[in-house]
C-alpha cells in the first residue's frame, strides 16, 4: 500500500462569511508529482499556506508523515521544502554566497551541500555570477535549489513556472522530472499552466471556487468516459454524414483535414469499422483528451456565486 505523504481532511478557511476552501480532502503519496490544479481564486494558494502553517484554518486537519501538523509542526515542516511566489534574493552576490547566507541562517549547511543542490538545479558553472545578472529561469531555479537546502522529503512548489518563457519553462519542468525520477522527492506542484502540469504529474487535483472537483491518477482521469477524437480520412463529407447520426458522438465538425469529435473512449474501434465498411478509407484515428480539455469541462460552468458562505 502507498504511503501517504500528505493528507487534508475536511481542511476549510474562512475570510470573514466566505469560503476560500470548503471541505478539502486531497492525499499525496510518497513519489507522486501531485498536480494542484485550479483557476485564480480557486483556493490553491490558500491550501498551500495552510500546508505550510502560513495560515491557520478555520476548520479541518492536516497530515504530513502521517502527524497531525498542529500537534507536530516543527517536526514535521522540517522535512518539507517549499517555493511560494517569486523567491528573493540579495542581486548583489552570487548563488553561492546567498546560499551560504540562507544556509548559515538554517542552521550552518556545509558547501558541499550547496554545491550539490546547485549541481541539481543546474547552476553550478554560474554559481559564481551575481544573482542580478540571472535570468527569471534560472532564479526560479535558484529558488527550488534553496529549497532542497533541507534534503526536504516533500517538496512544494506554487507556480514556479509563473512569468517564465518556453525555455525557462522547459528548464524547471525538466528539473521537476529530475527530482522526481533520480531523488525520489514527493512534490505538489501548483499551476494554471495545464500543459506544463500534464506533461510532469501522475497524479492530480483540480479545485475550483475552494471545492475540491477531482482527484486520482492524471492518465486514468484523462482516460476516463468520453475523449476528443482526431479522424483523417479520403472521403471527408462522406464520412462526416456517416458519423454525425451515430448517437454516441458529439461535437463533430470538419477541421482542416480531419473530422473532430466526441466519443466515449471504448468507441475508437466502432468508428474505425463504420468507416471501413462504407468504403472510406481510414488514414489515422487518434483519441486525444488533454489535461486543458478535462479541466475546461469541470469548471467552465461553475460560477463565483457558487462558493460557499459561513453560516452566521
Amino acid at each position: 500500500m502507498n504511503e501517504i505523504v500528505l493528507e487534508t481532511k475536511n481542511l476549510t478557511k474562512y475570510y470573514k462569511k466566505v469560503a476560500a476552501v470548503y471541505d478539502l480532502n486531497i492525499q499525496v503519496f510518497r513519489g507522486d508529482v501531485f498536480g494542484f490544479l485550479g483557476p485564480n481564486g480557486a483556493g490553491k494558494s490558500t491550501t498551500i499556506r495552510m500546508i505550510l502553517s502560513l495560515i491557520k484554518p478555520t476548520n479541518g486537519k492536516i497530515e504530513i508523515f502521517g502527524k497531525d501538523l498542529k500537534k507536530h509542526r516543527s517536526e514535521v515542516l522540517k522535512r518539507v521544502g517549499s517555493l511560494v511566489e517569486k523567491p528573493d534574493f540579495y542581486n548583489h552576490l552570487s548563488a553561492l554566497d546567498n546560499l551560504k547566507f540562507i544556509g548559515s541562517l538554517n542552521g550552518n549547511v556545509d558547501n558541499n551541500k550547496i554545491k550539490k543542490v546547485l549541481e541539481i538545479a543546474n547552476l553550478i558553472d554560474r554559481m559564481h555570477d551575481k544573482v542580478k545578472n540571472y535570468s527569471h529561469g534560472m532564479k526560479q531555479r535558484l529558488g527550488i535549489a534553496q529549497a532542497l537546502l533541507n534534503d526536504p522529503e516533500l517538496l512544494i512548489l506554487d507556480e514556479p513556472t509563473s512569468g517564465l518563457d518556453p525555455n525557462g519553462m522547459h528548464e524547471v519542468r525538466e528539473l521537476i522530472k529530475t527530482l522526481s525520477s533520480e531523488f525520489n522527492t514527493t512534490i505538489i506542484l501548483s499551476s494554471h499552466l495545464l500543459y506544463e502540469v500534464e506533461q510532469v504529474a501522475t497524479r492530480m487535483a483540480i479545485i475550483n471556487l475552494g471545492k475540491l472537483i477531482v482527484q486520482g491518477k492524471v492518465q486514468e482521469i484523462l482516460n476516463d468516459e468520453k475523449q476528443i477524437i482526431h479522424i483523417k480520412v479520403d472521403n471527408l463529407q462522406k464520412a462526416f454524414e456517416l458519423l454525425k447520426n451515430e448517437n454516441y458522438v458529439s461535437d463533430i465538425k470538419i477541421e482542416d483535414v480531419f473530422i473532430k469529435l466526441t466519443a466515449p473512449n471504448n468507441k475508437t474501434s466502432d468508428i474505425n469499422e463504420l468507416l471501413v465498411k462504407n468504403q472510406i478509407k481510414v488514414s489515422s484515428i487518434i483519441p486525444k483528451r488533454t489535461l486543458e480539455d478535462y479541466y475546461l469541462e469541470l469548471t467552465q460552468n461553475e460560477h463565483p456565486k457558487m462558493r460557499m458562505k459561513k453560516n452566521v
